[in-house]
């Protein structure tokens, strides 16, 4: 079994874009990559602006990161993630597996040893219940297809939109947690796909 690991590291913003181009990501269409992009304003902003503050969507490598400041870019064998220090830096982390990871200047790694730590995927509830026809009508066109939404938000949620996730009425988000085998603590953990919830019922059918 291949040993994951975490590289992490300091990088201009400047070259985030550079670097996430050229990130290797399977050419398996089924292994897609996905990107969650966060800005942060530090003023308020217009409810009519809020809909860009959180991207979910495909992995776009022409995608201008460096304009934000928080971000991941994920698929099933690995992850790079990055939170802005300041206007021009960003802390860099690489967690995933060896073969897909990305060139990062001066970084400091950790590897995952599997005698020590397990590597458990999990599934986590993400906000939101699908729109159906008739609330889409109600709200207006300022929706689409596909959307979902929560009272506690003010804003759409829009997700990728993935074939498996087709009609479901919530999305998982699936992530692998590095949990020390001695303790239980979890140690790291990173995204690597969407997934549609299954009722109990339908699990069963399965």
């Amino acid at each position: 079994m291949t040993q994951d690991l975490m590289a992490g590291s300091t990088i201009g913003l400047a070259a985030l874009p550079a670097l996430l181009q050229s990130w290797k990501v399977p050419v398996d269409p089924e292994q897609r990559a996905l990107m969650l992009l966060e800005t942060m304003p530090r003023q308020k902003v217009a409810q009519d602006k809020r809909q860009d503050l959180l991207r979910f969507e495909f992995f776009q490598p022409d995608c201008a990161f460096a304009q934000y400041q928080a971000g991941r870019v994920f698929h099933e064998h690995g992850e790079i993630r990055w939170e802005g220090l300041s206007s021009d830096e960003a802390r860099i982390v690489y967690t995933g597996d060896p073969a897909y990871r990305p060139d990062l200047p001066g970084s400091q790694e950790r590897i995952f040893d599997v005698s020590v730590y397990e590597r458990i995927p999990r599934e986590y509830f993400l906000f939101g219940k699908r729109l159906e026809q008739d609330r889409r009508t109600q709200i207006g066109p300022a929706t689409q297809e596909g959307d979902f939404a929560e009272v506690r938000i003010p804003r759409l949620l829009r997700y990728p939109r993935l074939s498996a996730l087709q009609g479901a009425e919530r999305v998982q988000l699936a992530l692998y947690e590095y949990t020390d085998l001695a303790t239980g603590a979890i140690i790291a953990y990173r995204f690597y796909d969407l997934v549609p919830f299954k009722k109990r019922e339908e699990r069963r059918a399965l």
